[in-house]
């Protein structure tokens, strides 16, 4: 691997004679070519073989953290190092469900926007999954955050049900099922 003056031998393992895997180490941010040797002395001279190394991804919050399992809310995810990819996703996770995908929008650098995505009724009150951002399809970053799907209320009776329209204050009680503890 070389960028400018840095340069950084990595051992790779052949799969097959058109594959090989390596470990790429820690590097710093940069433009990096590929080069490939079979005898540590003669090296490929394709130039147009590289990647891009970029700051990591630092997320500092997202709001808000629960909504409806019918999905649609919009996530506010603030952090920094966010750059702008037609392969950004925000993934939902839950180790007994598969991931739930939703397109994300690039903001700015440090804001991204994301859908969540319906779920399916689960028989506990919430449906709690962790939220990950995807980069280019295999970078995966995961975040302390988690997003609680809320069930949908239930209303049984409002009382009273009549009320004068110019005399206001009156209190009114609504019964059911499934409300949060604070609304």
């Amino acid at each position: 691997l070389s960028s400018g003056q840095f340069h950084s031998d990595v051992a790779a393992w052949p799969v097959s004679p058109t594959l090989l895997t390596c470990q790429r180490p820690s590097l710093p941010e940069g433009l990096y070519t590929v080069y490939v040797s079979n005898d540590a002395v003669e090296f490929s001279v394709q130039q147009n073989i590289s990647f891009t190394t970029i700051a990591d991804i630092n997320l500092l919050d997202v709001k808000p953290i629960h909504g409806p399992m019918s999905g649609g809310t919009t996530l506010s995810v603030s952090g920094s190092g966010f750059i702008n990819s037609s392969s950004l996703l925000c993934a939902f996770l839950n180790s007994n469900a598969a991931p739930f995908y939703s397109e994300t929008t690039f903001l700015s650098t440090s804001l991204l926007t994301c859908t969540t995505p319906a779920v399916f009724e689960q028989s506990s009150s919430f449906y709690n999954v962790s939220l990950s951002i995807i980069l280019s399809g295999s970078n995966i970053f995961p975040t302390r955050f988690i997003f609680h799907y809320d069930r949908q209320p239930v209303i049984a009776t409002i009382l009273p049900n009549l009320f004068y329209r110019n005399i206001a204050g009156r209190q009114m009680v609504i019964t059911g099922g499934q409300f949060l503890s604070k609304v």
